[in-house]
């Protein structure tokens, strides 16, 4: 499976600090050779997505982070209103 960077995506950046498969019981859960680091979340596990998903989860993130914005916006036009004693006629 080809992976495919989306230009500015900071999920690129930050490997899911789980596994995507848990280990089995009685199972260490480390590879041969592995070291375990003193902070656990030092350990990076990455998961396999699909470039569909991956795609539709990356617009996702982008629309929430619009309505968010959005939501900060109308709240700080709500203070200047209140602030200035403005009302819309």
């Amino acid at each position: 499976m080809e992976v495919v960077p989306i230009p500015n995506s900071p999920q690129l950046s930050t490997p899911s600090p789980h596994s995507p498969t848990s280990s089995p019981a009685g199972s260490s859960g480390l590879h041969p050779g592995h070291t375990p680091s003193p902070h656990p979340h030092q350990n990076h596990h990455v998961a396999t997505v699909p470039r569909t998903i991956y795609a539709q989860m990356y617009k996702q993130c982008s629309n929430t982070m619009n309505l968010i914005s959005a939501h900060e916006l109308w709240e700080t036009a709500d203070s200047l209103v209140e602030r200035y004693h403005m009302e819309g006629k």
